[in-house]
C-alpha cells in the first residue's frame, strides 16, 4: 500500500512539473513573439514607411491565439491608428520568415479607402 501511494504521489508530481515546464516554455515563446512583432511593426512604420511619432496615434498588439493555415505569421496582430484617420484601425500581420509586416485589412471595412495602405481589389 505504501509503494502504491508513493507511486501515485510521484506520478502526480511528475505531471504537475511537466505542465509547469510546458507553461513556462509557452509563455517565453509568446513573449519572444510579442517582442518580435513589436519591433517589426516599429521598423515597418518608422523606417520602411518613414512615419514619425507625430503621424501615429496608437499601436496595439492583439494576441489572437489563432494561426493562419500555413503558420506563416505570428499569432499577434498589430493594430495601428494614424492621427489623420483616428477612426480607422489598420491591421497588420508579421511574417515569421523575414519579420516583415503585411497589411491585412482596415478594421471597419465599408466604403473606406485608406490613405496609408493599398487595398488589393
Amino acid at each position: 500500500m505504501k509503494k502504491k501511494t508513493i507511486f501515485i504521489v510521484s506520478a502526480v508530481l511528475l505531471i504537475i512539473a511537466s505542465i509547469s515546464v510546458f507553461s513556462i516554455v509557452q509563455n517565453q515563446k509568446k513573449a519572444e513573439a510579442k517582442e518580435i512583432v513589436e519591433q517589426s511593426i516599429e521598423n515597418y512604420l518608422y523606417k520602411e514607411k518613414k512615419y514619425s511619432n507625430d503621424d501615429i496615434a496608437n499601436v496595439k498588439l492583439l494576441y489572437s491565439g489563432k494561426m493562419d493555415e500555413k503558420g506563416d505569421y505570428y499569432k499577434y496582430t498589430a493594430s495601428v491608428y494614424y492621427k489623420d484617420e483616428p477612426d480607422n484601425e489598420y491591421l497588420y500581420y508579421i511574417r515569421k520568415k523575414d519579420h516583415k509586416a503585411d497589411f491585412i485589412s482596415i478594421g471597419d471595412e465599408g466604403d473606406i479607402q485608406p490613405s496609408h495602405e493599398k487595398i488589393d481589389e
